[in-house]
């Protein structure tokens, strides 16, 4: 990479650290790299500074920053070429380390020497940063600009528009803006189908598109895109983003009603993450095998064990997810038309958002609001109904999820017809035929 890295200084830091921490280089490059590269690191035999990943995985498995290895082997960034800081940068926003990232951007901005290429690249650096430090708008601004400003070099930057779109279809999904996040993503995707192997960033648009599909309830095509991203990850042998691929195939064949698939695929992620010991996700992924599958034939035991994880979730103080999770339980009570059992859970769902919880997450208090609407319509109280039924709809139709608006507003219906009001009814099915038009997919060119 370049010869103002001194890899004998770095080597001779990573085997210090390696010995201080008691592990072999075979337990050091395990699910990380080889033992040959790790032996070539520290026997200064290996050229070049390694990729983001393998650094990242060696100083997070010796429990160090990527900045403090660089720190403390005495090496000077400012005398780096622009090729290895825009290396470090990546490593160090991949790992987290923001200030220093932040840092090491403005040294590269202030340089006079940097190509047009690397300043496309830095302004990348800029947008992942903005992502990494939750502030959307700013990603969103800085990355529209870099967008146009490529409009007439797609063929010579191919890759780094791939990666843009990326970038950006995240910011907009954080924003929970999803149908500007399917349409980003479906531009990377295009661009990265011109790679001529499949790599990481492919695996990771593909994964990316197939998640937003889930969310806006394209099922054939989140099926499609999950199973080629599940198959990327086979062959990368990334173990977390197979498992994460696997949890939302789970979640799409649920709502596609394959339960058996739902249920196969749900294990498997299950399995995965309790391998990597990756414990909140195990937890996550019972949570969603019982709500999702459990539930279809036997309700009882799905609501034990959503009661097991809401004693998880109240002693983690995941507030959010404890009340979609009361929701959760109510909603089963409901379809056995326990009504009093289910009042009790609504009320505690309620009880959080309304006490407890200073930043609600938007799409899990529509879902409360509509089971609390269920309840109130089993009750026959039906102007309550039609109320919280409208605010779960309103919510959920400023995050483009129209297949979920349209469920609540099946409730206003409902409630309408009940207490026999036939014209209010026959209007919010107009209202939910309208809504279901915008769920056709929309055609994005580059």
């Amino acid at each position: 990479m370049s010869e103002n890295i001194n890899m004998l200084v770095l080597g001779q830091k990573i085997r210090e650290w390696r010995k201080a921490a008691g592990m072999t280089q075979k337990e050091l490059a395990e699910g990380v790299t080889s033992e040959s590269l790790i032996s070539q690191l520290e026997n200064n035999s290996y050229p070049t500074l390694p990729n983001e990943e393998i650094l990242v995985g060696i100083c997070s498995k010796l429990g160090k920053p990527v900045s403090e290895l660089f720190a403390e082997s005495g090496i000077d960034k400012r005398l780096w070429d622009n090729e290895v800081l825009l290396d470090l940068i990546k490593v160090l926003l991949h790992q987290k380390d923001l200030d220093q990232a932040y840092e090491s951007i403005q040294e590269l901005m202030g340089r006079d020497n940097v190509a047009e290429h690397q300043k496309y690249r830095l302004t990348l650096c800029l947008g992942e940063y903005h992502i990494r430090k939750q502030e959307w708008p700013q990603t969103i601004e800085i990355l529209t600009g870099l967008a146009d400003e490529l409009q007439g070099k797609r063929e010579a930057y191919g890759r780094l528009l791939a990666d843009l779109y990326n970038l950006l279809g995240t910011a907009w999904y954080l924003s929970t803006k999803y149908l500007d996040a399917y349409k980003n993503y479906s531009l990377a995707f295009q661009y990265s189908n011109k790679f001529h192997e499949p790599d990481l960033l492919l695996a990771r648009i593909t994964y990316n598109l197939g998640n937003t599909c889930r969310q806006l309830r394209y099922h054939e095509e989140a099926k499609e895109y999950l199973e080629k991203a599940r198959t990327y990850f086979v062959d990368l042998a990334d173990h977390l983003n197979l498992a994460r691929s696997l949890y939302l195939l789970g979640i799409v064949h649920r709502n596609m009603d394959d339960f058996e698939n739902a249920g196969r695929y749900l294990k498997q992620s299950l399995a995965l993450y309790e391998s990597l010991e990756i414990f909140e996700w195990v937890e996550t992924a019972k949570r969603v095998y019982a709500f999702y599958v459990l539930s279809y034939d036997h309700p009882q035991e799905a609501i034990e064990e959503l009661k097991s994880q809401a004693s998880l979730l109240k002693d983690s103080k995941d507030f959010n997810t404890l009340a979609l999770t009361y929701a959760r339980i109510a909603d089963l009570h409901l379809e056995s038309k326990e009504t009093s059992e289910a009042g009790r859970f609504v009320g505690m769902a309620a009880s959080l958002f309304e006490h407890v919880i200073e930043a609600p997450n938007e799409e899990y208090f529509a879902h409360v609001l509509a089971t609390s609407a269920k309840y109130n319509l089993q009750l026959n109280k039906f102007d309550d109904c039609i109320e919280l039924a409208f605010k779960s709809a309103e919510i959920l139709g400023k995050m483009d999820l129209d297949r979920d608006m349209a469920e609540s507003l099946e409730i206003v219906k409902s409630a309408y017809k009940a207490k026999g009001d036939t014209s209010k009814a026959l209007e919010t099915a107009e209202q939910i035929n309208t809504v279901l038009f915008r769920t056709l997919r929309p055609q994005v060119m580059p």
